[in-house]
């Protein structure tokens, strides 16, 4: 198997843990939070990419399936 290494820079959602209030004050973009994950990359569609981490042999073991629509960067390597 032949897979490119990539580093996906995309938008994850925040939560807000019993502890903290809501602050309507700040900007809702504020409440996403910048992500950085790496892996080999395993395929897409047109809304979802995955990147795996860990391979048990050939399978998958370990992977994540990120929404396009969060995105923000691909960076490709070797």
């Amino acid at each position: 198997m032949n897979l490119e290494v990539a580093l996906v820079e995309w938008l994850d959602v925040a939560k807000i843990t019993n502890g903290e209030g809501f602050n309507g004050n700040i900007p809702l973009s504020n409440h996403l939070v910048p992500m950085r994950t790496i892996g080999w990359f395993l395929k897409e569609d047109d809304y979802v990419l995955i990147l795996v981490q860990e391979f048990d042999g050939d399978e998958p073991r370990d992977w994540i399936a990120i929404p396009k629509c969060l995105i923000t960067k691909i960076t490709l390597g070797k």
